[in-house]
């Protein structure tokens, strides 16, 4: 797959938080609310149905690194992309070998946004999110499904109670939710 660079990666590496949801790894988030407000006439969408939350920021090197540290120690899904490492917008390094993997920040860019992830990255990141995190292989329990069921193929909806979720026209046409980017 080819990468995605920070521009695009800003509209799906956002997450949603249900004001109900608790997450352990930390987000700064912003409120969204005024639920029954109109959409917005010129695009069709703005609407908002019920409240929620979105992250302010995109998904850090440092956050993408606990994650991959938790679940990529064989990297069956290949979670870690070598640009990562190797490009100069890349924040991440990788060590050791299958099985015994090992991820770290590069210095100085634990706080920038995570780059060179697939869409099918992301959603195993907000499913890691929504399992509580766990630490183990890539599988059911941890980054296959959650939010978004990812091995049967039908990974592109998600599961309609999600705690966290990536924002997108389809939540606001569907769902009855939109989420923005706020920083």
């Amino acid at each position: 797959m080819s990468p995605i660079k920070t521009s695009v990666l800003a509209s799906l590496l956002l997450l949603c938080l249900n004001l109900n949801g608790m997450a352990v790894v930390t987000f700064d988030w912003a409120a969204v609310g005024n639920p029954g407000n109109d959409d917005d006439p010129q695009t069709g969408i703005g609407g908002v149905e019920e409240n929620y939350r979105i992250s302010k920021h995109e998904v850090t090197n440092s956050q993408y690194t606990e994650f991959l540290n938790a679940v990529a120690a064989d990297d069956t899904n290949f979670l870690f992309s070598n640009h990562m490492e190797l490009d100069t917008q890349g924040g991440i390094r990788r060590s050791g070998g299958i099985g015994n993997y090992s991820y770290a920040v590069k210095p100085g860019r634990g706080d920038n946004p995570v780059n060179f992830v697939s869409f099918f990255d992301v959603m195993r990141f907000v499913n890691w999110l929504e399992n509580g995190q766990p630490t183990g292989n890539q599988g059911t329990g941890t980054t296959e499904s959650g939010v978004y069921t990812i091995d049967t193929g039908t990974g592109e909806m998600r599961a309609s109670n999600a705690t966290f979720f990536i924002p997108s026209d389809y939540d606001a046409h569907q769902k009855g939710t939109t989420c923005a980017h706020l920083k």
